[in-house]
């Protein structure tokens, strides 16, 4: 069963992170974008390989336009970004029904597990799961942030996981 979700992948040069990537999503996703800046490695034949789109992507030295500009491409109802160096948590799966099954909930937040070197951990959360919206955009040339109608944008907490 596919859920409404589009995952958007942002990548340059991750020929040994991407399929892991797209292979923890593509069995629930309806769509697996992967936006493109300018890979010269085999990161868009890895990705095409494994069932993702492929957008190219100018790199214009800006985060925010790329994201924009994937997330212009997305289809589905709900949109999921995430790093082509992240897994998502395949036990998160029931998480994304229930947030989708909310009705028409607001963006959410992700825990994003970081393994250190050291096989230490260290929890973050980051908004990453929101309805595909036009009124829902990325701000800030290095560490962007969603915004809603170019505004703060609120989340809701999930116990979705992501591994990075």
């Amino acid at each position: 069963m596919t859920f409404p979700v589009s995952v958007c992948i942002l990548v340059k040069n991750e020929e040994t992170n991407i399929k892991k990537c797209i292979e923890s999503v593509s069995s629930w996703a309806r769509e697996v974008l992967v936006g493109d800046t300018g890979s010269t490695d085999q990161t868009i034949n890895i990705a095409k390989e494994t069932g993702a789109s492929i957008i190219e992507i100018p790199w214009e030295n800006d985060f925010s336009k790329a994201r924009n500009r994937i997330i212009s491409v997305a289809s589905s109802k709900f949109i999921l970004m995430l790093d082509a160096d992240e897994v998502f948590d395949i036990n998160s799966k029931d998480e994304i029904l229930r947030y989708i099954n909310i009705g028409m909930p607001g963006a959410a937040r992700v825990t994003i597990i970081n393994h250190l070197d050291d096989e230490s951990e260290v929890l973050g959360h980051a908004t990453r799961l929101f309805p595909n919206e036009p009124q829902y955009s990325y701000s800030g040339i290095i560490h962007e942030q969603l915004k809603l109608n170019e505004e703060h944008c609120a989340s809701i907490n999930t116990d979705i996981v992501i591994h990075h």
